[in-house]
Formats: structure tokens, C-alpha cells, sequence
């Protein structure tokens, strides 16, 4: 899925069209399973995490920013649900293991180098907010 695709699904979602939703979810989903998955370690963690990112993705998308990038306002609700749980559960964010972790999945296709590009870029951005 690329970032206008993306675009425009939040946009449609906005607007109500639960087919939208539904198409993001199925576009977005693993991604950001296995973006979470990383983050809190815990598998079953991870689907709720991943769940709540989507509940925020359908009540945040009316105020989507369009001059983000849809993709990466999707990656950063999920690592700000991750923190969360982090946060209530005293766990802290391994930033160590967390920085380098684009770079060291292996790829077998163009939507998951997508990916790759959008956690790396989300790993940027948190990384900056911390320096901060």
C-alpha cells in the first residue's frame, strides 16, 4: 500500500465508509502487528496494541493531518499505544534494539520494504523526540 493510497482511505474513513476501514486494516494490520510486536516483545500484547492502533486510526482519521504521510501517521498511533502499555506496565522501550531494526529485517517484496522505510522514518522521528 502506498502512503496515497493510504491518503485516501483515512480520508473515505473520515467520511464514514467502514469499507475504507476495513481496507486499511487489511492493508496495515500485519505491519503494524509486527512493528508493535518488536516494540512490547509480547505477542498478545502486540494484536491488542494493534487492535487499539485502529480504534485511534477511526476516531483520530477526522482530524488526519494531510500533509502527513498516511502511512507513517498509522506507524506513529502505534508506537504511541505501545508506549502507553509500556508506560502502564513499568516497561521501558529498548531504544538500543528498537534503532536498528529496520535495518536488520530481510524483505522479500515491495510492500514490506515499504515498511521498512516507514519504521525507519518512525524511528527517526522518535529518536528526535527524545533528544528534545
Amino acid at each position: 500500500m502506498t502512503n496515497h493510497e493510504a491518503d485516501k482511505l483515512i480520508k473515505e474513513t473520515a467520511l464514514g465508509d467502514k469499507t475504507a476501514l476495513e481496507t486499511l486494516y487489511k492493508a496495515m494490520s500485519k505491519p503494524v502487528y509486527f512493528y508493535v510486536l518488536r516494540l512490547v516483545g509480547d505477542p498478545d500484547v502486540a494484536e491488542d496494541v494493534m487492535q487499539d492502533t485502529f480504534v485511534s486510526v477511526m476516531r483520530s482519521c477526522a482530524s488526519y493531518d494531510e500533509r502527513e504521510k498516511g502511512k507513517s501517521w498509522i506507524f506513529t498511533i502505534a508506537k504511541n499505544r505501545a508506549t502507553d502499555y509500556l508506560r502502564r506496565a513499568n516497561k521501558t522501550v529498548s531504544l538500543e534494539k528498537s534503532e536498528n531494526f529496520a535495518e536488520s529485517m530481510t524483505f522479500t517484496d515491495e510492500a514490506e520494504a515499504l515498511l521498512k522505510e516507514a519504521i525507519q522514518e518512525q524511528m527517526e522521528r522518535f529518536l528526535l523526540q527524545e533528544q528534545v
